[in-house]
């Protein structure tokens, strides 16, 4: 009789045990990775990571946003996922950064919430530099002064140069850059790969955000970004990534960051995933107290018996 209570009462207690392992093997991690900020980019992949041990139906994950000036987060992207979790992104358009200013994003699956990341979003430019002179040093050197506008947004002032009054506002005609402030007196010395031949430079400027003012610079020059003309001689006209300029001209190629942030490094080459995973090893060590305590009774009663 003593036996068979003693059997009850462990069965018993197995059967509470069973489903609390069964629970806590099936877990769920979310991350969301941080993109780029502040950015003047309203089109963007936010991209995530999931990760669920146990799981066997797909994943729903849901993105929310949020401006700082609003009153709750909103959903605004879907995504369905492998039942073992995988990387994916929240599709971010300008349906979702329709207003500048700063914004808070977060993803949620089954009950489960992710870090929140923030996005900074400015698509206003800063103001064009004034006071622009060029003066030849030497038949090898030019010094180039300005000041920059008292916009209140300028972080830096870029330099471009050509051997042409056609100024190309990439990569291959920018030759130097400085980092100043608004309403602030500059210049740059700048050395020219052929001494004693004649060049041109324009200069702008570039807020935090990428963003970058009209050019100023010799007269009678040209700028141009991608196949589009943007200034003639030294009138400046506004110039944003992506954005409409004076005459309609829409520019195509600016000087702008990533749109989106890299994605952070992996651990282990796996996913790096932020959040509480259960312990396999842990909650299964239990189930083997049940089987311990009847080992240990028999062992008892077989002792008795000798």
């Amino acid at each position: 009789m003593k036996l068979k209570l003693f059997l009850i009462t462990v069965l018993s207690a197995i059967g509470l045990i069973i489903p609390s392992v069964s629970y806590a093997l099936t877990s769920l991690s979310l991350r969301l990775e941080p993109p780029k900020t502040p950015t003047n980019q309203n089109n963007f992949k936010l991209t995530f990571v999931v990760l669920q041990v146990g799981g066997t139906e797909n994943i729903t994950v849901d993105c929310y946003k949020k401006l700082s000036t609003d009153s709750d987060y909103i959903k605004f992207d879907t995504k369905v996922i492998d039942p073992e979790g995988d990387t994916d992104y929240c599709n971010v358009d300008s349906n979702v950064l329709n207003t500048a200013g700063e914004y808070s994003f977060y993803i949620k699956a089954n009950g489960s919430q992710s870090n929140a990341v923030i996005v900074n979003y400015n698509s206003s430019f800063p103001s064009t530099p004034v006071s622009y002179s060029k003066e030849r040093l030497n038949d090898c050197d030019y010094k180039i002064k300005f000041k920059t506008a008292d916009d209140g947004r300028t972080v830096k002032v870029e330099l471009f140069r050509s051997d042409t009054k056609s100024i190309s506002l990439d990569s291959g005609g920018r030759v130097a850059s400085t980092n100043i402030g608004p309403n602030t007196e500059g210049e740059f010395t700048n050395s020219v790969p052929v001494c004693g031949k004649e060049y041109y430079y324009v200069i702008r400027a570039v807020d935090s955000s990428d963003n970058v003012s009209g050019t100023t610079g010799d007269s009678n020059t040209t700028t141009t970004s991608s196949t589009s003309t943007i200034v003639t001689g030294s009138s400046a006209i506004a110039i944003g990534s992506g954005s409409q300029v004076a005459g309609g001209t829409t520019i195509e190629e600016t000087i702008s960051g990533t749109p989106t942030g890299e994605p952070s490094s992996t651990e282990s080459g796996n996913a790096a995933i932020l959040g509480t995973e259960t312990s396999k090893g842990f909650n299964i060590k239990w189930l083997s107290i049940p089987l311990i305590l009847i080992a240990a009774y028999f062992f008892l009663k077989s002792r008795k018996r000798a």
